[in-house]
């Protein structure tokens, strides 16, 4: 493998909150990439080609050298998602359909009107078109007419480019004064040799009657 370094941009985005950072605005000027030792990059690539599946591979050999080495330093740095140089590229949405409790005889709902929730809120982080990780929360509730009235599941996940991550979360929901809420908190480390990658985010959304009312994903 001929080695490249793309700096890892997994956007300052993502280590403050997503609204605040695009609040922000751009920079004036750009952080300089920067690249991962040859050390580093021998390890990436051994863990790679042992590791990774034939497109990872076929994807990172694409790369010039320099990319290699700046995707490696990306990959293995502190919090990968808060580097210069990688776009996030986000999507939210959120599906409904008739509550099932609702049509279910002696034990349905607060009302007919009820109606099952489904928020999916995605964040990919992406260097040199390669999608280096993602963050997913899907949240599950029920509304009446003017309010959430339950909260039913809350799942977050994170994948990682060529498995390269140990991965431990821990998910919480509620419903308070109408409102529902879900919460993820990720603890993430980089699983090869000579990597010192990792990262603690929560990842959260608010929902209400009408859909998601707020989001953030935030360094914990």
């Amino acid at each position: 493998m001929h080695r490249n370094v793309t700096r890892v941009a997994t956007a300052a985005l993502l280590s403050a909150t997503l609204v605040a950072a695009s609040a922000a605005g751009a920079s004036a000027s750009a952080p300089e990439l920067v690249e991962a030792p040859a050390t580093v990059v021998a390890e990436f690539e051994q863990h790679l080609e042992s590791e990774g599946s034939a497109s990872d591979v076929a994807t990172y050999e694409a790369l010039t050298e320099e990319q290699q080495a700046q995707l490696v330093a990306v990959l293995t740095s502190p919090d990968p998602t808060s580097q210069p140089g990688v776009e996030i590229v986000e999507s939210r949405t959120v599906t409904s359909a008739p509550a099932r409790s609702a049509l279910a005889g002696p034990s349905r709902s607060h009302s007919l009107n009820a109606v099952d929730r489904t928020s999916d809120w995605r964040i990919d982080a992406k260097m040199f078109g390669i999608t280096i990780g993602y963050f997913r929360q899907v949240f599950n509730y029920q509304t009446s007419s003017t309010a959430v009235v339950s909260s039913q599941k809350c799942r977050g996940t994170w994948t990682g480019f060529a498995g390269f991550w140990n991965i431990s979360q821990v998910n919480s929901h509620y419903v308070t004064n109408g409102f529902g809420h879900c919460y993820t908190d990720f603890d993430l480390d980089v699983v090869f040799k000579g990597a010192a990658g990792g990262m603690n985010k929560e990842m959260y959304t608010k929902t209400s009657r009408y859909g998601m009312d707020a989001w953030h994903l935030i360094n914990i």
